[in-house]
């Protein structure tokens, strides 16, 4: 979807909401949050940031809280409501108060630890330097260490101490070991000999 179609859509979309809400209001429903966002935001991505744009606007500084990952934003603000009406009412109350939300998907891991954000009038711009990413390289796969050649110099340094098998020790022999012996003789020979083939 190109650039141009997105802002029609919501557009339109913002048109619709406030049409819905004007109407609400002249039948007396005054509070209305027609936006599912309640934090508009920009991001804006070059080859070394991530750049992000949020307008909370009346909120204070120390009424921001920001959790950033190396994949997401999470922005968190309580934006005060405003003073009722001296000797009046409200026509028209669109404004969202309270505590507000906004999780930010970010495109590709960011170094959290230089990241820096401001505030100033309404907007808080918050930077984060991406982090280097390594390019794919091709690893060497180099000789075993225990290839067959020193397999078999191992066994001859240690042949002149006795080969003891799990069986042969007295009272270890277990359900399986029984069963393994009873099912392959050792007058048999395996299957896959080639005296059998």
């Amino acid at each position: 979807m190109e650039l141009g179609e997105r802002v029609q859509k919501r557009t339109l979309r913002d048109s619709v909401a406030r049409a819905l809400a004007d109407s609400l209001a002249r039948c007396g429903v005054t509070n209305v949050h027609t936006r599912a966002e309640a934090i508009a935001v920009d991001v804006a991505e070059s080859d070394d940031r991530v750049t992000v744009y949020a307008a909370i606007p009346g909120v204070r500084a120390q009424d921001i809280q920001l959790t950033l990952t190396e994949s997401q934003l999470i922005l968190r603000a309580v934006i005060p409501p405003a003073p009722e009406p001296a000797g009046g009412r409200w026509l028209l109350h669109e404004r969202r108060v309270g505590a507000v939300e906004r999780v930010v998907p970010l495109a590709g891991p960011v170094d959290t630890a230089h990241a820096a954000a401001r505030y100033a009038d309404g907007l808080l711009t918050l930077t984060a330097p991406r982090v280097a990413r390594t390019p794919p390289r091709r690893i060497p796969v180099g000789p075993s260490v225990t290839s067959p050649a020193a397999a078999s110099h191992r066994r001859m340094q240690h042949a002149d101490l006795p080969f003891v098998s799990h069986a042969d020790a007295p009272g270890e022999r277990d359900a399986v070991t029984t069963a393994s012996d009873l099912s392959f003789p050792a007058s048999d020979p395996p299957s896959w000999t080639p005296e059998r083939a």
